[in-house]
Parts: structure tokens; C-alpha cells; sequence
């Protein structure tokens, strides 16, 4: 038999080179490209010479361009010629140079530009004017091809360009295909740039433009003036964007190439995309998962890589010395060989040396590396991750600082950087535990009552039964598609699992089957016990409700919604029964079937619903991205808008003063029921679907899309978040006996807390923002400063005792004399005053050119010591004589201290330095290290340690000496203050995101502690999860506890 079939070829008349195209081609095949469509047509000694290539290899590149139609021969005048076939009808506007696009080798962004064709001449005008000042720019002219290539090349365009500009108009916010630009546009997170040429109703604009601040360019408008600040909006951040482009288009090139490793970032290439990662959490756009998942990959490539090298060269030290031994035998069985013997043990020795020497520069790249990792892992809100890599970073170090201790300086940048990530992530970690073994999206999963059992369920087709610490018990197979909902029974006894396969199963804890509940038409999507555990209720796409008796028999079918129901529940009192339809309402039923009411408000489906554990209140998550609280008798209490996509589970906390959602946006959010957020757990790769509490309310489970269930502990041991301010919280302090904390803030108010973050009282009466608290040396009383120009006296308990008016200008600072009977005030009208407690001014100080911003006394109280904005530090005597004049800041000095004896003062500056002083003026160190203005230092009590705050949001804590000790990381807004506690081991820190924190420090002091809590805390994940890596598991070998 004859093969008649003939190798695949493209049409030349239909196709040609596309843009997409350019990108799977191997090198050096784009590069050749590229230059040949500028070149027009080429030679291929032109081609060879461009490509320092011989013409044999050459000519290979371009005769595989042809075979595929990208390019083609052309003979003219007895010459060869070679030339790019571009694709059949493009008639797009495509940027000259793609790969110098990528390469960020051009000084400003490219666009996109998105457009109804009727608005064709005034993009035109805009297209010129961009090309003018140097723009690539992407626009189709002609109108839209049938071609079935045409929407993979918009797809590419926008996928390379770093900036979508949007043409608003009447014609192009009905316009289907401007519709799907702007959604691959948001998909591919591109910078969306909202440009109007004409008015239109903002209701037509889709969300994601109608948010942003629109440019216009209307004709009515002064195109120059509107120009310039769409120039301004293309180049914010241009090098960020540029890496954010580049980065998609290699992340999509290793996904398309199926994940293959050769596609992975290497060398400075990962380098420079972990570090754009790093700073990536304030950025626009953010990055995309592919990208997260892209560099995550090269940078466990990269660690395999060395640690593969590290035990090469482990083994190579093992093969020198081993060299050394036989050399050392030779020499003393022949002396005649004396001479040789001794060439080859220098040798031997000179290798040795070398391979130790290279073994410990890769470990010290790799602890390097392993740090960086983990702080990007902790900066997108991957903790565990984050925790998973300082340990290893760690664990590497301590081997390291055994085997070959490095030089001080090395030493001390490794393990800042190594105990900053292992603290950071010690202190932040929320998920204690990942259940891994499903092999589908996880859709739901319960805890037994008696918090003894997991169980989980999956598009897998099982249920999954774990123990709390992970440990997989069994797996329940029997449904014949996904399963949607899993519930036990009251006494723990029996697990219900409900199925698209229109069934729903009752099954013992050993896996046996107690039976199959058949009847429904159509998938079951939630099951539910009674809480007697005498009857089961069910719902599905049938839109009823069917009641159960535990044997199967049927008790009774309820025509509930006339669409979808997605979920149900019992009242705590089994009276009644709650349902959530796809038709927008949740609905109230007796037992007996007979309605109750009907919730209506949501605008989309409903997802979930639950009661309360008082069966008073219920919650109810939809689609339309909001949850709402009703009483029970269907009377709305408060809507609140919780996440940024549908919500899919709602789940109250044991006590019922929380409740947890879970969402599409892969996030679980705590809310208390009025309505405030508590916190938002993150890490899960994919949406959220299932929630579940622990009886006793200390754990929540969630079950993702990601196919792993997830265990999170809800109370940080090591940290505190004092949440409540309205505004920017500018200072915080601790009582000197640490049991109370008083903040001040913009909001106009002083709250006080105790330690643990239980809000005692707010205190109203300043008509402007609150800049600065100050206790008294006996606790009993306290002074604010505020932006009304006065300054307050309060007792402990918040009662107002006495106002301080004199200040032309906002007071910034107060402070007590260390025997409480002076009050010192700063203030921006260049003064300071000092007043007796009953209000008497007794004096003012003058001397510095600007507004004062900070003051403080010495410990003998015979010194006050100022800041300003004139750059300067200023020590005055209480009889308001200058003393000395500090200079060497060039920024302005945010504030001053003393350390507890008396003997330093630390300056804080907006240089983004602290200095130290002698007490006579003289200077000791610059504390470098911040990458903004550092605004509040403060003293440990005993003068060893030192904290600083930052418009940098981080926290900095030093030793004396100058040597940096740890950073403290997690607000999202400028550092204002900080202060410790009396006992030295609490910090609190207040910044402009409306937050305190009290930080735990005592295991930042010790890295052997710090490890210690960290392999506690991995513990039953290093057990019982099947996935561990053997190197993290190694490092907590002799740690983790049982």
C-alpha cells in the first residue's frame, strides 16, 4: 500500500507571519525576523553577517522560514534575495522592533489603542501625536477581518504592549469587539488608560475604566494640556511595566511550551523579576498568577540548581580529601618519591581549598537566594510558602556559620537577611496546615462536632477523611460524578456527601455505606443534618427541598425556588430551614414545608446561607460580591460589600460573633456582625469554596480550587492588630507598666487599649488631628498634642483635666519631665513652650528657623531636646538657654530621644537616617538602612536595642553598636511611631492604615528560638503531607515537636 499523505504545509496565499508568531519561534529565528522587516529583503551574506553566522548555518534559519511561510526567495537581477511574508490582510499597526519592546531597551511605554472605527480620525491625530514622542503604538486602521487569525493577534498586541488606552465613546462602549479588547486587556492585568472623545453615560462604561480617573480629549477640550497628563499616566513607573510585559510574555511562552523547565528565568534575569516581584505590592498593574507561579518555578529550579551544585562540591571536598590521604600514605611508603608526593599533596591541597572555597560562595549565594524568595513570597501574601523558605534559608546558614564560618560583614548580611525572612513569616503565618490528595477542585468541607474528623469533597468523585493534624484516613468512593456539599452528623457518627450525580450518600466513619438518597432530578448541591441528627435535608437544580429519615425514606418534598438551589440548613432549634437560590432570595421554611419568608435584596445568585449559633441572625453571601445580615424574621440588618468577586460560603464562628466568607477572588475574609473586617486570610492559588470552624473557634478550614484543604489558625501568638481609628493613627505609646497602650490619630480622637488590643475607651474633645500621646513617669496621667494648637492633659482613665492654649500653630509634640511636674510642648510656630500642670506657662524657647516637630527631656531631666523641619536638633536647658546646636541631617528631623541613661540622643530624619550623638553633641553613627524619611526612634529599656519607623511601612530594630538587627514587616501604610513596652519584649508600632501592632519580640532576639517556633508550627504539616520536600523536612528533623 502506497502512503499518499504529503507534509503539512500553510497556504502562502492564506497566511503568513503573524505577531504570535514571532514568539515560538526558536532562536535565533526572532532575532532574524525582526531585522529582516526592517531591512525590507537581504542576502544571505547580509543575513549571515548580521547573525555572525557561516552561510551553511545560515541559510538553514531562512530555509526554515520559508518551509513554514514566513519568508519567501526572491530572485532579481540574477541575486538572491530573501523576504519576511507577512500575514494575508493584516492591516494592523504593529510596533517596528517587538523584541526591543521586551528588552527595555526603549525610554517609554507602548499602547494599545482600543476604538470604535467611527472614531477613526480622531485616533489617527492621537496615534500621530504618541509615534511623535517616541510610542509604539498598536492600532488597526482597517475594519475587522473574518480571518481566522485576527483575534490571536489583537490577543498578542495586548499582551505586548504596556499600557491599553480606551477611546471612550457612545459607538465604542456598545461595541462587542472593544468589549473583548478591554476583557483581555484586564485579564492580562495591562494598565488601563480611559482616554474620552466623546460624553457618554458612565452607567455604559465598563466597571473597571468607570473606576479610574478618566483623561479627556474631547473637542472641546485643550488636547495639549490633556495630552501631557496621558504621557504622565503612560510613563508612571515605565521600567515596572516594561517587566510586568516581559514577564507575561515569557510566563505564557513557559505555560504554552507546557511548563518546560528550559523556558524558566535564570541568573540575573530571575534576580531582577524576584525583586519586581518584591516590589510589586503597591504597584499598578499587579502582577498575575502566571507570573507569581512563572517566577516561583525558576526560583525552585534555581535553588535545585545549587543545591545540586552544593553537593557536587561537597562531594568533590570529599574526593580532595580523600586525594590528600592517599597522597599522605605515599609519601611515607616511599621516600624516594618524596619530591613527587609532595607536588601532589600541594596540588591536592590547592584543589581542596579551591572546591571549600567555591562549596561556601554557593551557599552563601543560596542562602541569599532562599531569603529574597521568601520575602516575595511574604510580600504577596504567601506566608506559609514564605515560612517553608527562610527555613530552609536557616537551616542552610547554620550549617554554614558550623562548617565555614564567613567574614563579620558576610556574616552579619546573611543573617539579617535570613532571620528577617524566618521573623517576618514567624510573626504573619496564619495557615498552620495543607491537606494535600484531592485531584480536583475541592468543593466543600466540614469538622465533625467533636473536632476529631475533616472531611472533604472534590470533582474527583471522593470524599476525603482527615484527622485535624492531616493525616489522611480514609477515602469514601462510590458517587459517580463531582461532589458539592459534605456534613456529619451531630454525634460525629456519620458523614452525608451530596453529588452531581443526583444523589446523596450516608456513610460510617470506616467508609462503609449506610445507604443512597435517590429522587432528586438533576445534581444535589447541599446536604445538611438536623440538629438531632434524626433527618437530612437536601437541595439541588430542581429547585426542591427533600426531607429525609437516616434510612433513605423519603419524609417529604418541598417546592422551594423556582430555579437552582445551591444550599441548606437548619436553625439551631431545628424549627426551621433556610435555602439559597440561584433566583436571588433565600427563604425561610417550617419543617412541615410551609414558608416563612423570603430574603430578598442580593442582585445576583445566592451562593450560601447559615444561622448564627443563637439562630437569631443569618448570613447570606451571593454573587453580587455582598453579604447580608437579616434577623429572623427577614428584616435586613446591614449589607456589606466583602469582596472584589462572587461570594461562594458564609460561615459563623462558634460564638457567633464572627463570620468568615470565602470568595472568588481566593480570599477568606472575618468579619464581626457589625459589619467590620477582622482580617483576611490569603493564600490559597485558586478560588476559595468551602468553609468550616473548629468547635471551639481557635481554627478555620477552607477548601479551594486549588485542590488542597487548608487549615488556619485565627489568633497570631506573636502579634496584635489594634483595629478601630478612622484615619491615620500619627502616635502610639505604652504606659510605663505595659499594661495599656494610647494612640493618637487624624481621626481626632485618643484611644485607649490594653496590651491585648481590647479597645478601653475613645476620647473626644480636639477639634483637629491628634499628633502625639505622652504618659506621665507614674502612669496616672497623660498629654496629647493636636493640630488645634493646644496641648490636653488626661487621667489614666481618659477624663480631661486640663487644656493648654498659647500655640499660634499646630502643636506636634508633648512631653513630661521625668518627675512629672513640667509639660513641654513643640509646636509649628517655631516654639516651645513649658507649662505646669495647671496650665501656667512658665516659659518659651525660640531659636529654630522652622516648625518644631518632636521634643523630648533627658532622663535627668535637666535637658529638652528638639527637632524640626529646619533640619537640625537643638538642646536647651530649662531655664530655655541653648545649649548646643546638632547638624549633619539633611532632611528634617521627625524626632529625637534619649536612651535610658542619659548618654545618647537618636535623631530621626526624612533623609531616611537616624543618627546617634553623645550627650555633648559629638557624633557616633548613622543608622542606614531605610528607603524613605524615618519619623520616630525609639530606645529599648535597657538602651540596647533600638526601633525605628518609616514612611518605608516597615520597622527597623538595631543594636547600639549600629548593627541592623531584624525588620519588621506587615502594615500597608507609612510607619508613624514606635515605642516599647517596660517589659522589653513588646513593641508597638502606629501607621497611616489606621493600625496598631503590638509585636511580641522576645523570639526575634534568638534564631535557634525562632526555629524552633517555626518547625512547631510545621510540624504536622512536615508529618503528614506526602509533598514535603526532604530538605525542609531535614532541617526540622530535631526540632518539630510530636
Amino acid at each position: 500500500m502506497t502512503d499518499t499523505r504529503q507534509p503539512q504545509t500553510n497556504d502562502p496565499g492564506m497566511t503568513g507571519l503573524k505577531m504570535a508568531d514571532i514568539l515560538t519561534l526558536p532562536p535565533p529565528l526572532p532575532r532574524l525576523v525582526n531585522w529582516m522587516i526592517r531591512q525590507e529583503q537581504v542576502t544571505l551574506a547580509e543575513a549571515a553577517a548580521y547573525l555572525k553566522q557561516d552561510e551553511a548555518t545560515t541559510i538553514t534559519h531562512l530555509q526554515s522560514l520559508i518551509q513554514q511561510n514566513y519568508a519567501k526567495e526572491i530572485r532579481e537581477d540574477g541575486k538572491v534575495y530573501y523576504r519576511v511574508r507577512l500575514a494575508h490582510k493584516s492591516s494592523r499597526q504593529m510596533p517596528k522592533d517587538v523584541w526591543k519592546v521586551l528588552n527595555s531597551q526603549t525610554d517609554a511605554a507602548n499602547v494599545f489603542i482600543s476604538y470604535s472605527r467611527r472614531n477613526k480620525d480622531f485616533v489617527k491625530n492621537l496615534h500621530s501625536a504618541l509615534a511623535k514622542r517616541g510610542r509604539e503604538v498598536w492600532v488597526d486602521w482597517e475594519s475587522i477581518p473574518s480571518a481566522t487569525d485576527w483575534w490571536e493577534e489583537i490577543q498578542t498586541g495586548i499582551e505586548l504592549a504596556d499600557a491599553f488606552i480606551f477611546v471612550i465613546s457612545p459607538e465604542s462602549v456598545k461595541s462587542e469587539v472593544c468589549g473583548r479588547e478591554i476583557e483581555c486587556a484586564i485579564k492580562n492585568n495591562k494598565r488601563l488608560v480611559p482616554v474620552v472623545w466623546k460624553e457618554v453615560d458612565p452607567y455604559l462604561v465598563h466597571p473597571e475604566l468607570a473606576k479610574l480617573n478618566w483623561i479627556f480629549l474631547r473637542q472641546q477640550d485643550d488636547f495639549d494640556s490633556g495630552f501631557r497628563k496621558l504621557l504622565s499616566a503612560l510613563d508612571v513607573d515605565v521600567d515596572y511595566v516594561r517587566q510586568h510585559t516581559r514577564l507575561l510574555v515569557r510566563a505564557n511562552e513557559w505555560h504554552d511550551k507546557l511548563q518546560d523547565d528550559s523556558f524558566l528565568l535564570r541568573g540575573s534575569d530571575l534576580q531582577q523579576a524576584q525583586e519586581w516581584l518584591t516590589n510589586s505590592v503597591d504597584k499598578s498593574p499587579q502582577p498575575m498568577q502566571i507570573q507569581r507561579d512563572y517566577i516561583w518555578a525558576s526560583r525552585d529550579a534555581e535553588t535545585k540548581r545549587q543545591e545540586s551544585e552544593i553537593n557536587r562540591q561537597r562531594s568533590q571536598l570529599k574526593l580532595q580529601q580523600a586525594l590528600l590521604i592517599v597522597v599522605a600514605i605515599m609519601s611515607g611508603l616511599a621516600l624516594i618519591l618524596g619530591v613527587w608526593s609532595f607536588v601532589l599533596y600541594r596540588s591536592a591541597q590547592a584543589s581542596r581549598q579551591e572546591a571549600q572555597e567555591q562549596q561556601i560562595l554557593a551557599e552563601q549565594k543560596q542562602i541569599a537566594a532562599l531569603s529574597k524568595a521568601s520575602e516575595a513570597l511574604f510580600l504577596t501574601n504567601r506566608e506559609f510558602d514564605a515560612l517553608l523558605e527562610a527555613v530552609r534559608a536557616v537551616s542552610v546558614l547554620q550549617h554554614l556559620l558550623k562548617e565555614h564560618p564567613p567574614e563579620a560583614t558576610t556574616r552579619q548580611v546573611l543573617e539579617v537577611q535570613a532571620l528577617t525572612a524566618l521573623q517576618e513569616a514567624v510573626f504573619w503565618v496564619q495557615e498552620r496546615n495543607r491537606f494535600v490528595g484531592h485531584n480536583g477542585i475541592v468543593w466543600d468541607v466540614s469538622v465533625s462536632p467533636n473536632g476529631q474528623y475533616i472531611a472533604s469533597v472534590s470533582a474527583d468523585r471522593t470524599v476525603r477523611l482527615w484527622q485535624p493534624d492531616g493525616k489522611s484516613l480514609d477515602i469514601l468512593t462510590g458517587h459517580k460524578a463531582q461532589i458539592f456539599s459534605v456534613a456529619f452528623s451531630p454525634n460525629s457518627n456519620l458523614i452525608a456527601s451530596a453529588s452531581e450525580d443526583g444523589t446523596a450518600k450516608i456513610w460510617r466513619l470506616d467508609g462503609s455505606l449506610v445507604t443512597t438518597l435517590t429522587g432528586h432530578r438533576g445534581s444535589v448541591n447541599s446536604i445538611a443534618f438536623n440538629p438531632t441528627g434524626d433527618a437530612i435535608a437536601t437541595v439541588g437544580e430542581d429547585g426542591t427541598i427533600r426531607l429525609w429519615e437516616l434510612d433513605g425514606r423519603l419524609i417529604r418534598t418541598i417546592q422551594a425556588h423556582r430555579a437552582t438551589i445551591w444550599e441548606v440548613h437548619f436553625s439551631p432549634d431545628g424549627a426551621l430551614i433556610v435555602t439559597a437560590g440561584d433566583d436571588s432570595t433565600a427563604k425561610l421554611w417550617r419543617f412541615d414545608g410551609g414558608l416563612v419568608t423570603t430574603l430578598r435584596g442580593h442582585t445576583a445568585r445566592l451562593s450560601s446561607v447559615s444561622f448564627s449559633p443563637d439562630g437569631q441572625t443569618i448570613v447570606t453571601g451571593s454573587w453580587d460580591y455582598t453579604v447580608r445580615l437579616w434577623q429572623r424574621d427577614g428584616s435586613l440588618i446591614r449589607m456589606i460589600p466583602a469582596h472584589n468577586a462572587p461570594v461562594f460560603d458564609v460561615s459563623f464562628s462558634p460564638d457567633g460573633r464572627t463570620f468568615a466568607t470565602a470568595s472568588l477572588d481566593k480570599t477568606i475574609r472575618l468579619w464581626n456582625v457589625n459589619g467590620s473586617l477582622v482580617n483576611t486570610l490569603q493564600g490559597h492559588s485558586s478560588q476559595v469554596r468551602g468553609l468550616s470552624f473548629t468547635p471551639d473557634g481557635q481554627w478555620l478550614i477552607s477548601a479551594s480550587g486549588d485542590r488542597t484543604v487548608r487549615l488556619w489558625e485565627l489568633n497570631r501568638k506573636h502579634i496584635s492588630i489594634l483595629q478601630g481609628h478612622r484615619a491615620q493613627v500619627y502616635d502610639a505609646t505604652f504606659s510605663p507598666d505595659g499594661a495599656q497602650i494610647a494612640s493618637a490619630s487624624a481621626d481626632r480622637t485618643i484611644k485607649l487599649w490594653n496590651r491585648d488590643g481590647t479597645l478601653l475607651r475613645t476620647l473626644t474633645g480636639h477639634e483637629g488631628p491628634v499628633w502625639n500621646v505622652n504618659y506621665s513617669r507614674d502612669g496616672q496621667t497623660f498629654v496629647s498634642a493636636s493640630s488645634d494648637r493646644t496641648v490636653k492633659l488626661w487621667d489614666r482613665n481618659g477624663n480631661l483635666l486640663q487644656t493648654f492654649v498659647g500655640h499660634t500653630a499646630p502643636v506636634r509634640d508633648a512631653a513630661f519631665s521625668p518627675d512629672g511636674q513640667l509639660i513641654a510642648s513643640a509646636s509649628e510656630d517655631k516654639t516651645i513652650r513649658l507649662w505646669r500642670r495647671d496650665g501656667t506657662l512658665v516659659r518659651t524657647f525660640t531659636g529654630h528657623s522652622s516648625g518644631i516637630l518632636s521634643l523630648n527631656f533627658s532622663p535627668d531631666g535637666q535637658t529638652i531636646a528638639s527637632g524640626s523641619w529646619d533640619n537640625t536638633i537643638r538642646l536647651w536647658s530649662l531655664d530655655g538657654t541653648l545649649q548646643d546646636t546638632l547638624t549633619g541631617h539633611s532632611g528634617w528631623v521627625y524626632n529625637v530621644s534619649f536612651s535610658p541613661d542619659g548618654q545618647t540622643i537618636a535623631s530621626a530624619s526624612f533623609d531616611n537616617t537616624v543618627k546617634l550623638w553623645e550627650r555633648d553633641g559629638t557624633p557616633i553613627s548613622t543608622l542606614q538602612g531605610h528607603t524613605d524619611g524615618v519619623v520616630d526612634v525609639s530606645f529599648s529599656p535597657d538602651g540596647q536595642t533600638i526601633a525605628t519607623a518609616s514612611f518605608d511601612n516597615t520597622v527597623k530594630l538595631w543594636r547600639r553598636s549600629g548593627m541592623l538587627l531584624t525588620t519588621l514587616q506587615g502594615q500597608t501604610g507609612a510607619i508613624n511611631s514606635v515605642d516599647f513596652s517596660s517589659q522589653d519584649y513588646y513593641l508597638v508600632s502606629a501607621s497611616d492604615d489606621r493600625t496598631l501592632i503590638v509585636w511580641h519580640l522576645d523570639p526575634v532576639q534568638n534564631v535557634d528560638q525562632l526555629m524552633q517556633l517555626s518547625c512547631d508550627w510545621l510540624g504536622d504539616y512536615l508529618r503528614n503531607n506526602p509533598t514535603v520536600e526532604v530538605d525542609v523536612r531535614e532541617a526540622c528533623a530535631d526540632r518539630s515537636t510530636p
